[in-house]
């Protein structure tokens, strides 16, 4: 049985470690923000690099529709992310997505949320195809479109390589592509939708886990399953609460003077 804490806001406020002290003391441990819709298989199986609700093909299909008409959406929390973070981190090296923890249970609250149900990239998927379906349906995004890539196409004639001139996209092939993804866009939505509470694990790791470890911006980087008996401590986080960024000193203590963890994890040079 995993210990249960309070969520208490005032912590929260004062930029304090959500945990008791004897938790966020412990340089060993680390966070991880998620929803009730995982709970019951980390709490019986850990945290597990194959529970996805999404695949690596699943995300190139939907960057495939954006680079064929040459667009990169609305919501900067959609196409940008699957783009920038999804394949470049939850996907870099392998099919399978990396878990990813974080220095402080305030860093990890914003995953907790309903907004980041199934994760960061579960949220890009339904906002990258909520982007679609809006270009396909409303004309004055796809007109904005087409006067921003004929300007860009104008500029490139002054170059030595310019751009292949503008064309009219297909609404019925484009419209075919989005129904091509719908599936993996009902499984975020689902996410979303059956959310009940987010959770925050302290999680517990050793000097045996640094080789599987990368620390970088995006947090603690682990690239293996890690068991149920890291975990520590949870706190449920309430559905209607909304998460607002309030001083967080831990990212920049670890980064100034690494301790523990960090300390091992700089002298196998994986503290980029």
């Amino acid at each position: 049985m995993i210990q249960e804490y309070d969520f208490n806001i005032s912590k929260v406020k004062n930029g304090e470690c959500l945990f008791p002290k004897k938790i966020s003391n412990n340089l060993w441990i680390v966070y991880h923000g998620t929803s009730s819709l995982s709970e019951d298989s980390i709490e019986q199986n850990g945290l597990n690099r194959n529970q996805s609700n999404y695949s690596k093909y699943d995300i190139q299909k939907i960057i495939d529709i954006y680079e064929k008409i040459d667009w990169t959406g609305i919501d900067q929390g959609g196409f940008m992310v699957l783009k920038s973070f999804t394949m470049n981190y939850d996907f870099k090296d392998s099919d399978k997505k990396s878990i990813f923890l974080a220095e402080s249970s305030n860093r990890a609250l914003l995953y907790a949320t309903n907004d980041f149900a199934g994760g960061e990239t579960a949220r890009a998927i339904r906002k990258s195809i909520y982007d679609l379906q809006r270009y396909s349906k409303e004309n004055s995004i796809r007109s904005n479109h087409m006067l921003y890539r004929i300007k860009e196409y104008k500029q490139s004639l002054n170059h030595l390589h310019s751009l292949p001139k503008p064309q009219e996209i297909d609404l019925d092939c484009l419209n075919r592509d989005i129904e091509n993804v719908s599936e993996v866009f009902q499984r975020t939505e689902n996410l979303y939708n059956t959310y009940k509470y987010g959770l925050i694990y302290a999680v517990k790791l050793s000097k045996n886990d640094v080789k599987d470890i990368t620390y970088n911006n995006m947090g603690i980087v682990v690239n293996k399953n890690l068991n149920f008996n890291t975990l520590v401590g949870k706190i449920k986080v309430p559905k209607e609460y909304i998460y607002r960024r309030y001083n967080d000193r831990k990212k920049l203590e670890v980064m100034l003077n690494p301790k523990d963890l960090y300390l091992e994890l700089q002298k196998a040079n994986k503290f980029i």
